[in-house]
Formats: C-alpha cells, sequence, structure tokens
C-alpha cells in the first residue's frame, strides 16, 4: 500500500496521483496497477432535484403530525393550561413562514409581511387565550406586532 508522500493519505494501487495534492505516486516496489478498476466514478452523476410541492407535502405532514399528536396528548393528560396551544401555533407560524413561500413563490412582499405579522399577532392571540390575558394582548402585543409589521413594510 502506497502513501503520499506530500500529505500522507493512504493511496489506492491504481492511483497515479494523490487525490487530494496531485503529487506523482512513485513506489518502485509496487508500480501502478493499471487493469484493476478505478476507485472513484469517471462519470460525473447529477442528483435530481427535489420538487417543491414534494417537500411543501412532506414539512407539511410533519407540522401536522406534531400539532395533532401534542393536542391529542393535551386532551389525555389534563392540565391547568391548554399547552397545545403553544404548540399548534408555533407549528402553523412554521408552516406559515416555510411550506406557504415554497408553495406560492411570487407572492408579493407586501402579502408576505402580512401573512407573517398575522401569524404572529394569532399565536400571540393563543397565547392569551390560554391565559386569560386579553389585557396584555390587545394593550402591548397586539400593537407591539402591528407596529413591527408597520415598520417591516416601511422598510421592506
Amino acid at each position: 500500500m502506497s502513501y503520499c508522500v506530500n500529505c500522507g493519505v493512504e493511496l489506492d494501487a491504481t492511483a497515479e496521483r494523490c487525490p487530494l495534492c496531485q503529487t506523482p505516486v512513485y513506489n518502485p516496489v509496487r508500480p501502478v496497477d493499471r487493469e484493476s478498476p478505478p476507485p472513484f466514478p469517471t462519470e460525473v452523476g447529477e442528483v435530481a432535484p427535489v420538487s417543491r410541492g414534494a417537500l411543501a407535502l412532506l414539512l407539511s405532514a410533519m407540522l401536522l403530525s406534531v400539532s395533532v399528536v401534542c393536542g391529542v396528548l393535551n386532551l389525555f393528560l389534563r392540565t391547568e393550561h391548554t399547552w397545545s396551544l403553544y404548540v399548534i401555533g408555533a407549528m402553523l407560524m412554521l408552516w406559515l413562514w416555510i411550506v406557504l413561500p415554497l408553495l406560492a413563490r411570487k407572492m408579493p412582499l407586501l402579502l408576505r409581511i402580512v401573512v407573517d405579522v398575522g401569524a404572529v399577532a394569532l399565536y400571540l392571540f393563543l397565547i392569551a387565550l390560554d391565559l386569560n390575558g386579553m389585557d396584555w394582548y390587545l394593550g402591548l402585543a397586539l400593537p407591539m406586532v402591528l407596529l413591527g409589521g408597520a415598520c417591516l413594510l416601511v422598510l421592506g
């Protein structure tokens, strides 16, 4: 077995040059084997691109399964708060942030910002529902989200 004198990598018996540093192989005890098949493919292969629809379907199934499992667990494991609303809301936000742009590539920036701001507002609304905190939602959270969305619209 030959080793590269420059970088020290172990070389195949068919190697005429080191595959890493391209240093010529010189081993008088073991000449290059020209009859064995080379260890690396001679043709460059290409992987077919994944369709956006298939990726969107896979991500949707994953997010939906997480939401359903957490919702069912919350039904069977009674607690003081409906904690599954947090998970379901987060999965909905992730769907709107990741999957919707995959499905609607030519969505205008204005509509995308409105959808994102609406998703955050809806998520905070679910939290306010669970904690009986409509006062902080209407007085603090919703105005901050709308102000942030307005800033994005102006800067976007």
